[in-house]
């Protein structure tokens, strides 16, 4: 079994590590800022943009305690985790 690299992080955390390093990331993404797409990262609405761009390129996927476990959904960080759509 193929095991990947994951890593777990809040919507909070991420809009706050994009911000901080916004000059670092614009220049990883060098497509979405040629298509103008993406110009610029200052506000917390260009990072909700970059995230919701890696939401539909599955670079990042959202995920939602597992129904099935009982009092996962009061877990701040719940063990269990899975994908939230299809």
């Amino acid at each position: 079994m193929q095991r990947s690299s994951v890593e777990y992080i809040r919507g909070v955390n991420f809009h706050v590590a994009v911000l901080a390093h916004s000059d670092y990331i614009m220049k990883m993404i060098p497509s979405l800022v040629k298509d103008k797409q993406i110009t610029k990262l200052k506000t917390i609405e260009d990072s909700i943009k970059l995230g919701q761009f890696m939401i539909l390129c599955s670079n990042m996927i959202q995920l939602k305690p597992d129904p099935r476990i009982i009092g996962q959904d009061k877990l701040k960080l719940p063990k269990y985790v899975v994908p939230d759509k299809p």
